[in-house]
């Protein structure tokens, strides 16, 4: 099962959490090598600090789980659909 998630660059900034929403305790998770090395080239691509890519992330996934009706065909597999060229 693929889920489109769109990550326009342009509009990633109106994506973040805003600086005065409350944030959950902090949490500790166990990644694969391979996934916190794509985050940190991320991080240094965009300018963006990992914590934010992370919940991007996650929160993408969390919606497009969402879409489906919260129906898991595993293994989970995105798709990045790119924004059109206006």
């Amino acid at each position: 099962m693929y889920f489109n998630v769109a990550l326009c660059y342009l509009v990633l900034e109106k994506c973040l959490m805003p600086r005065d929403t409350q944030k959950s305790k902090p949490i500790s998770l166990r990644l694969s090598p391979h996934v916190r090395s794509r985050v940190r080239k991320l991080s240094e691509d965009t300018g963006l600090i990992q914590a934010q890519l992370y919940d991007l992330i996650l929160r993408a996934a969390c919606k497009a789980l969402e879409e489906q009706e919260d129906l898991i065909s595993l293994p989970l597999k995105f798709e990045v659909v790119k924004p059109k060229a206006r």
